[in-house]
């Protein structure tokens, strides 16, 4: 899990903590509501962090670099680097 996410979901139960001990004292609807609507809210967190750790794999990808000064089988460091960054960028992966 994220840390961004793990923040959510403390901060989304601690509010639902927070809306029950007001439903319960001061017996509001809105605060009931708003307590059903973070305890939904958690549900949410919690499927996305399966999600994401479910996710957390891995890949792999190929490149082939055709032209006649690569026919050795070998490249400069530079243009690796290079296209890599561009793909990086291309895919919004981030750094």
């Amino acid at each position: 899990m994220t840390s961004r996410l793990r923040l959510q979901l403390e901060e989304a139960s601690r509010r639902k903590l927070e809306f029950e001990n007001l439903a319960n004292d001061e017996g509001g609807f809105a605060y009931k509501l708003a307590s059903l609507s973070m305890a939904s809210h958690i549900d949410d967190l919690a499927q996305q962090s399966a999600i994401e750790a479910s996710s957390l794999a891995f890949e792999h990808i190929e490149m082939r670099l055709i032209a006649s000064r690569f026919s050795d089988g070998s490249a400069p460091l530079g243009l690796v680097a290079k296209i890599s960054d561009s793909f990086r960028r291309m895919v919004g992966l981030q750094r």
